[in-house]
């Protein structure tokens, strides 16, 4: 059952709708000893449209860096955004402690150079890349967006990298998070990343701009009421700034960190209006 489990994802399937359609369970890198489900993407896409190349949104799940998956909550979005004129590829990634956020950010551009190789028959553009992820997905695709290394490791050119859209996270800088973390929550993070200094600082997103490189575009968007997202949000938006680089903050109110998540790509969500409105602005 167990091998048969795996050569239907292997094979993937096809859905479709009249909004959008979807080609499941890709995959998009072989690493020894893992899970094929942590190694497979979906990608969403508009058959009626393929002829033209569309941005492409890399979707990158939250969930503690432990757990999640790539189809949670993803029918909204993937309306929303295809309709919007986007190819939207979600991804799966490997679980800490099996993997660290090392390994978690190089799955990130893994996918991405799968994009690169692969998505134009779909109607995306591999030059135009959007990271976009929510909580600890959130961090993975701040630090990969803001760290060219990690592309630069799979030959995606970091210039192709375009913006990164960032739904309520909390570890935009660890070293602060360490600080001002108590109990049960500073348990946890300190499971995930450690104590090191050095690893905790090459880990968060927040120190990883400098004045002599360009980055892609960020918007960060944290819930009014949860006050660690929304102070690492701005932190994080200050220290891009501060680097001639462009980043914007919406703040979400009347959600929670998962009603955030849950409602992006539904009619009339103020967040799905304000990312919409942010990468129309950035990629004309």
């Amino acid at each position: 059952m167990k091998n048969l489990l795996i050569l239907l994802l292997l094979m993937g399937s096809l859905t479709c709708s009249a909004e959008t359609s979807a080609k499941k369970h890709i995959r998009y890198q072989n690493n020894a000893g893992t899970s094929v489900l942590r190694q497979i993407l979906d990608v969403h896409y508009n058959k009626q449209t393929t002829k033209t190349a569309k941005p492409v949104i890399l979707w990158i799940h939250g969930g503690a860096w432990k757990f999640g998956n790539k189809t949670y909550g993803i029918g909204s979005k993937a309306r929303a955004f295809t309709k919007a004129g986007y190819v939207l590829v979600a991804m799966n990634y490997r679980f800490h402690p099996k993997a660290n956020w090392k390994d978690q950010a190089g799955d990130v551009a893994a996918a991405a150079k799968w994009i690169q190789q692969n998505i134009a028959p779909y109607g995306g553009d591999p030059k135009r890349i959007i990271l976009m992820g929510h909580s600890a997905g959130a961090h993975l695709a701040a630090l990969t967006a803001a760290d060219p290394s990690y592309f630069n490791n799979t030959q995606v050119p970091y210039h192709h990298i375009k913006a990164a859209v960032l739904l309520d996270g909390a570890g935009y800088d660890l070293t602060s998070v360490m600080k001002t973390s108590k109990g049960l929550e500073l348990k946890f993070y300190q499971d995930v990343f450690g104590n090191d200094p050095k690893l905790l600082k090459a880990a968060s997103p927040t120190h990883q701009f400098t004045k002599k490189r360009p980055s892609p575009d960020y918007l960060i968007i944290p819930i009014s009421n949860r006050k660690i997202t929304l102070q690492q949000s701005k932190a994080l938006a200050t220290a891009i700034k501060s680097s001639g680089n462009h980043a914007e903050v919406f703040v979400a109110r009347n959600r929670t960190h998962m009603s955030l998540n849950q409602k992006i790509g539904a009619p009339g969500d103020g967040p799905t209006t304000a990312i919409l409105k942010f990468l129309k602005k950035q990629l004309k």
